[in-house]
């Protein structure tokens, strides 16, 4: 009599290449997990700059309890947001050693619907950005127009040394 089954043997290596096939998909996934860009404060400059636009890029965050950020790319919201970027709403001062709060205009929305902005960084097409000190309230960052990451340094109170630094470049150059 002849039988159509399989052996034991034969159900264990299936098993096993089943499982193999299995354990490097899933790896392979949670490999890109890992290595997907997470939009920082250090990298928010080169982040936006690998949106595809036109014209301009900007980066426009809610005052709300989970400070989601929307991004605009020429002027049209996009559907992703970025969020996590604060933990609570940070302050933002002019670029100076004044230290001049800086004031966001409202987001309003087809539905009649107005956001309160508390952040707000914007890119353009010659990658100049917005120029700007962010307090965080854990670290603080200072954005120019030119370069591609923010000096971060650790106290608000520090920017006066920040900025005679520069000025003492500018006149040690000539």
């Amino acid at each position: 009599m002849y039988k159509k089954a399989f052996t034991l043997f034969e159900l264990l290596i299936v098993i096993g290449l089943v499982s193999i096939i299995y354990y490097m998909t899933l790896s392979n996934f949670s490999m890109k997990q890992k290595n997907k860009d997470f939009v920082t404060l250090s990298n928010l400059k080169q982040s936006l700059l690998k949106f595809d636009f036109k014209d301009k890029i900007s980066l426009k965050c809610v005052d709300d309890e989970n400070v989601d950020c929307l991004v605009i790319i020429d002027d049209n919201i996009q559907n992703e947001k970025i969020s996590k970027l604060f933990k609570s709403c940070p302050d933002v001062y002019e670029y100076s050693k004044d230290q001049t709060r800086m004031e966001f205009d409202d987001l309003e929305l087809e539905q009649l619907l107005r956001l309160e902005i508390c952040f707000e960084f914007e890119v353009n097409k010659n990658g100049y950005s917005s120029q700007m000190i962010v307090d965080t309230h854990d670290e603080v960052f200072i954005y120019d127009n030119i370069s591609q990451k923010p000096k971060k340094i650790k106290y608000i109170n520090d920017i006066g040394l920040y900025f005679d630094e520069k000025n003492d470049e500018v006149k040690n150059a000539f």
